[in-house]
Formats: C-alpha cells, structure tokens, sequence
C-alpha cells in the first residue's frame, strides 16, 4: 500500500499521525497537492509562524464563484481568523471582555447537566458519547450562556455545521458553487435569527453573551452591530464544536489506554493534568490556516504571496523534538505545552470554557462510573482534515 500524499486521503483520516511524522522528518514544509496549501509540522515553526508577520487573515485575493465571493465580503472584515493586526487586536480584545468573565458562571449549571446526562444513562449500562453527553453537555450550556431558547438550539448547530466547514476549511481551498452556496444560505440563515435578538437586546439588556457582546466596552470603543453579529455567530459556533469534539476524543483517550483511565479514578488530582494531556493526544482541531502576505523561504522551500500556509497544531503535539514519546498518554506529563487550542493571536478564545467542560465532565464519568470500555474499535473518523472528530463512539460501563 503506498504512503498518503495528502491531508485528504482516507487513511489520514482515520489515523493521521504516521504521516505527520514522516512529514516532520522528511518534508518538513510539504505542498499537499490536492489541497493546494503547504502544510507545516514541526512544533518549533508552528509557534515561530503564529507571530510572523508573514502571515495574514486567510480569505484568497480573488475568491471564484459568486455565492463564496458574498460569504468572504460579508465576513472578512469581522471575523476574527480573517483579520490582521490591527484590527484584530481590537475585535477579539472586545470579543474576550465579553466572553472571558462569563466562562466561571456556567460552572455549576454545567455540572448539573453532566449529572443529569449521566443519571439518564445509568440503567441502560451503554451510550453512545457524542449524542448522550458530548453534544447535548454544550448544546444545553450554551444556549443559556449565549441567550437563545433551547428550542432553537439544534437548528442553530446545524446552521452553523454548515458554515463552519466553510470557516475552517473550504474558504481557502477548491469548492464548487454548489457548495458555496449551501454556506450562504446557512450564514444568512444564522444572521437573520442573531441580527432581531442584537437589536432587542440594546433595548432589553439580558444576563447572556449576546448583551455582553453588543455592550463589550475598550477605551470607549464598541463592537458594531455587523461586529457584534458575527462574532456571536462564531463564538458560539467555534465553542460549541471544541468541546463536543474535544469531549469525544478525551473519552475515546481513556478508554484506549486503560491504565491511564485506572490512574486518574485513583488520583483525581490528576485531572487538570490528564484534560491538558488528552487535548495533546488527540486535538481536536489538527490544523489553522493562515496565508502568506509575502514570498518567503522556509527550509529550502519558496512560499509564494497568498498561497495558503496551514500550520498543523495536532502534529506539533506528537513532535518528538518537543515531547517525549509524544505517541504515549501519559496523563502526568509535566511540560506539556500543547498547541491544541492554537497559539499567539489566533489562539482559541472559547479555550477557557471548552477547559472547564472537559474537566467536568470527565471528573464526573470518572466518579460515577466504572468498567468504561469501548463497544467497538470499528470507528468512523470525519474527513475533514481540519477536525479530528469521531461520528459516534458507542461505550459500555457499569455505575459505582
């Protein structure tokens, strides 16, 4: 069987680590073909890049096909990832006032629906994770955190599942039109349900993101309504997707190394150590795109202005220059300065509260629960390269 050549091959998917080692010995600054980016591997020139200023918000100069056209224009001079200095020093400083001091708040809600997920599981001694607790965990936290009725909030992710794609993947790679236009009607879909409650919430200020957001404050300084409407869209949307992502693979981490799961129920003081350990394993976002605002050189290889630079966070954190035995859990890893949230400016802002979700939650299948194992090994990984994300992950147990 030949080695993959590309981020988009299926075998990549389904274990992509032997292929980012290989890059990282062999081609360190790789052009993957079918995607047209150049992808970059080791650790020490992923956290070089995060601050060079080389590198700039990723819309291409001339996007094909009218439908991404009006995507790129209604989002690039508002969304965060799109921006440069120093704008984006100014929006996500806005983003974080009204993001950052809600996150300790949601503590004890979250923890009371882990429980209540739990508690409905508990007679069947089986779930399956992403529908029994790693989406509806999130999903139920954050439409209260956000200010949206709970009712709205499954249509909202699917709404969002679809410009997300768009967001971390297809806005810098070949699409169709087709498809394009697919991501538009799903943001028009999401700005025409956020742009009512923006403006009812300037007249009715509520105890939610979206007041926070629309009030967010800087040296008199203020997010506009179009700053505000985006950002809500993709505060919500990047939250929501880490933790449910990142939940599933620290779950799918334990119960693959079952020693390590027996450790952590010995020693609970091990969790805020094991969470940072299984984000490093298995990231749940592998890659951030970024693009070149100038040729450049970087190990031999010619980086030619607005050609597409991915720099990839998952590969960096099994490193072998960074970590030792990076492909060993190891849930008392001292230095572990993993990148799975992503590093320097771009960095993650929903990292804090995607954090206090992972902790809880797995505290709380490590307390109630016992015998935790797999149902099957037979998994189906998404294909996207962006996301290292699990479709279902059926587990057995048995309640303490």
């Amino acid at each position: 069987m030949s080695f993959p050549s590309s981020l988009l091959d299926p075998e990549v998917a389904v274990n992509p680590y032997p292929f980012y080692q290989r890059l990282r010995t062999e081609d360190p600054v790789y052009w993957d073909e079918k995607m047209q980016v150049w992808v970059i591997s080791r650790y020490a020139d992923v956290v070089a890049l995060a601050h060079d200023p080389r590198m700039s918000g990723i819309p291409p100069q001339n996007p094909t096909g009218e439908p991404r056209h009006q995507v790129l224009q209604k989002l690039t001079n508002n969304l965060v990832m799109f921006t440069d200095q120093p704008d984006h020093t100014r929006l996500r400083g806005l983003m974080e006032k009204a993001f950052n001091p809600r996150v300790d708040g949601v503590r004890e809600r979250v923890q009371q629906v882990a429980d209540s997920l739990i508690d409905a599981v508990a007679d069947r001694g089986r779930m399956e994770v992403m529908r029994d607790l790693a989406v509806p965990l999130p999903l139920t936290v954050q439409s209260e955190f956000i200010g949206v009725p709970m009712s709205d909030s499954m249509q909202l992710t699917q709404w969002q599942a679809g410009l997300a794609d768009f967001v971390f993947f297809t806005s810098f790679t070949p699409s169709t039109k087709e498809n394009d236009r697919r991501t538009l009607q799903n943001l028009l879909a999401l700005t025409d349900y956020f742009r009512p409650l923006i403006e009812q919430r300037r007249k009715e200020p509520k105890d939610d993101l979206i007041t926070a957001l629309v009030y967010a404050e800087e040296e008199g300084d203020y997010l506009s309504q179009q700053e505000a409407l985006i950002s809500s869209i993709v505060l919500t949307m990047g939250s929501f997707l880490s933790i449910t992502v990142a939940l599933a693979n620290c779950v799918l981490g334990l119960c693959r190394n079952p020693d390590q799961m027996q450790k952590l129920q010995d020693q609970p003081a091990l969790l805020e150590s094991a969470v940072e350990e299984l984000l490093r394993y298995e990231s749940q976002v592998q890659f951030s795109p970024r693009r070149a605002n100038k040729d450049f050189e970087m190990h031999g290889q010619l980086i030619r202005k607005d050609q597409i630079v991915i720099v990839g966070l998952g590969s960096s954190n099994r490193d072998e220059s960074r970590f030792s035995n990076p492909d060993q859990l190891d849930i008392t890893r001292a230095d572990n300065r993993h990148l799975a949230f992503g590093y320097g400016p771009h960095g993650c802002i929903a990292a804090r509260l995607a954090r206090l979700h992972l902790r809880i939650a797995i505290s709380t299948l490590m307390r109630r629960l016992k015998e935790l194992h797999l149902e099957t090994d037979d998994l189906v990984w998404n294909g996207a390269p962006m996301f290292r994300s699990i479709e279902s992950l059926p587990v057995t147990f048995a309640m303490k």
